[in-house]
């Protein structure tokens, strides 16, 4: 979803930015497919880990790791636990 590459994008260089269309693309996402969550969550995570708010990223990963799962998307269950890797290390 072009929201989600953006925010994506916008990461290392503007991090307010990016939280602001994470957070949009996540209430977009709401009563979505559960992929299209799993995405929103996992962004919401970057953001989160990027903030050094790493209980609230493994919150948010771990949202998005039962959304994938419920979509039955494995390859993104395990992109998503990376990202929650990355979080339990710091």
């Amino acid at each position: 979803p072009p929201i989600y590459q953006q925010a994506l994008q916008l990461m290392t260089t503007d991090l307010p930015a990016a939280e602001k269309l994470a957070r949009r693309f996540a209430r977009q996402a709401a009563g979505q497919e559960a992929g299209q969550q799993g995405l929103a969550q996992r962004l919401l995570g970057h953001v989160c880990l990027l903030r050094s708010r790493h209980q609230q990223a493994l919150q948010h990963y771990a949202r998005g790791i039962a959304a994938f799962r419920q979509a039955g998307d494995l390859l993104e269950v395990a992109i998503t636990q990376s990202g929650a890797a990355a979080a339990l290390i710091y």
